[in-house]
């Protein structure tokens, strides 16, 4: 039972000590910031830039970034989508497009969230500030995560455009 325990913590210690992948920003971006998440099983860069609606400078940005093993597997876009986020004390309004590549060789994944938010009765954004969020989940099971977002995954190698 002991060494059970100890290949256990030694399998999730070698795990966790893996690094994110390489993943620089777009010169336009601001107000920057990198940090592991879910305990170092995942890594998150934010920043924002100024688009106007509907440009998506990022994922242009991250098409040309990531190439083989890498693959972009349609998720929410391209269109943007639109909902009020309640969850607070004053609701708002999100037009959001969601973009996921899948590396399965590595087990890896990188999400995508493009983001405007305005005021709860905004029909378009009210302004050019994109929030942009990536992460990186670096023990995916890929497979098991293509099936639960239904994500469309190209089966040839590179990058869906």
């Amino acid at each position: 039972m002991r060494v059970a325990a100890l290949v256990a913590l030694g399998v999730l210690l070698c795990a966790c000590s893996q690094n994110p992948t390489s993943i620089g920003v777009p010169a336009i971006a601001e107000s920057i910031e990198r940090f592991p998440i879910l305990g170092g099983s995942a890594f998150k860069t934010q920043y924002t830039l100024k688009a106007a609606y509907p440009l998506t400078p990022a994922l242009e940005y991250y098409r040309v970034q990531f190439g083989k093993p890498w693959l972009l597997c349609e998720w929410s876009g391209p269109a943007w989508h639109y909902f009020i986020d309640a969850q607070g004390d004053t609701p708002f309004a999100v037009h959001q497009q969601l973009y996921m590549w899948v590396n399965r060789e590595a087990q890896r994944e990188i999400m995508l969230s493009l983001r405007y938010l305005s005021e709860q009765n905004a029909t378009l954004p009210d302004s050019d500030v994109q929030n942009v969020v990536l992460v990186e989940y670096m023990h995916a099971n890929v497979a098991e995560t293509v099936e639960r977002l239904k994500l469309r995954c190209p089966n040839g190698e590179g990058s869906a455009h």
